[in-house]
């Protein structure tokens, strides 16, 4: 046993010695990838440095920007609630103005309504008067033909019958002659009258 032994610990040690082996390879290819990677960091080193510094501009400039608009909002703060004030006080104005017209413009269309009628009723008054003013009229143009113009013409035709007759007994003239002299004597008679 001790021979197997022996053989198991040299073994052990052998396989223990290669994993020191690959180790320390390792080790080595480790120690090489950070050395190359320091040389990368150093040499970017100036252009993170020059990042670094723009972007601290950049902060320092959009913390100021900040700043303005912060101040620029609570400036136009105020006066936008200026505005707003102003806003609903004309707002109320104008409620109240249109209030009043609104008013205004009722009573004008009563008034109108009321003018309206009342014109209607005086055409209606006028066109009545004037209706039985015509009626009237007609009455009393009907009343003098009867005792004025007709009792005329009836003189007139007696005195022309009568001028015919005298006439026909001092002049001799032929009858139709006559006849005709006196009905153009009750024609302009009666054109005048008329």
């Amino acid at each position: 046993m001790t021979d197997n032994l022996l053989i198991w610990i040299a073994a052990a040690v052998v396989v223990s010695a290669i994993a020191l082996a690959a180790q320390a390879v390792a080790l080595l290819y480790i120690s090489r990838s950070v050395s190359q990677l320091q040389e990368r960091v150093i040499a970017m080193m100036p252009k993170i440095d020059t990042a670094v510094g723009n972007a601290e501009k950049a902060i320092a400039s959009g913390e100021k920007a900040i700043g303005s608009v912060e101040k620029l909002i609570a400036d136009s703060r105020q006066d936008i609630v200026s505005i707003v004030d102003k806003a609903d006080k004309l707002m109320e104005v104008v409620n109240v103005q249109m209030t009043k017209v609104d008013a205004r413009v009722t009573k004008l269309d009563q008034f109108l309504e009321d003018t309206t009628q009342r014109a209607k009723t005086q055409v209606d008054r006028v066109e009545s008067f004037m209706d039985e003013t015509v009626g009237r009229a007609r009455h009393t143009v009907g009343f003098v033909n009867d005792t004025v113009t007709r009792p005329i013409r009836e003189v007139n035709a007696v005195s022309a019958g009568l001028k015919a007759a005298v006439s026909a007994l001092f002049h001799r003239r032929p009858a139709a002659e006559r006849a005709e002299q006196a009905d153009r004597t009750a024609e302009e008679t009666v054109t005048h009258s008329s």
